[in-house]
C-alpha cells in the first residue's frame, strides 16, 4: 500500500509495517507488502522509510520530490544505520568510512568516523 497525506505508520512486533491514512473522514488501513525484518521506520509527510535489520533502506509512498528514490548504496545490506524522514527529504546515517550526499536525500552523513 502507498502512504497518503495524514498518515500514521507503526512497526509491528513481527517487524512489518502497517500504515493508516484518512480518506473521506475514515481511517483506512494499508499493509506494506514485501517489507519484512524492519528495524525502524521514519514517516514523512506522504512517504515512509524503513530500515531493515540488515541495514537496507527502503522508502515508499509519494515520490513527487524523489524522496523515495533510494540511492543504491543505501539499499544494500549495511548501507544505512538510521534514517529520519522530513516533509520531502530524508537524513540518513551511514556506517564509518562512507560518505554520500545526493539531492534526493537532504543529508547522508558519517558520525564519529575514524
Amino acid at each position: 500500500g502507498t502512504p497518503r497525506p495524514y498518515q500514521s505508520c507503526a512497526l509491528t512486533v513481527a517487524r512489518t509495517v502497517r500504515c493508516w491514512s484518512q480518506r473521506d473522514r475514515e481511517w483506512v488501513y494499508r499493509g506494506v507488502e514485501g517489507l519484512v525484518s524492519v528495524e525502524s521506520i521514519a514517516v514523512g509527510s506522504d512517504h515512509v522509510c524503513a530500515l531493515t535489520t540488515l541495514g537496507e533502506l527502503r522508502c515508499f509512498g509519494s515520490n513527487y520530490y524523489f524522496q523515495t528514490s533510494v540511492p543504491l548504496e543505501l539499499a544494500r545490506p549495511g548501507g544505512a544505520l538510521a534514517v529520519v524522514a522530513g516533509f520531502v527529504y530524508n537524513i540518513v546515517l551511514v556506517p564509518t568510512g562512507k560518505h554520500l550526499h545526493t539531492a534526493l536525500f537532504a543529508s547522508v552523513m558519517c558520525v564519529s568516523c575514524t
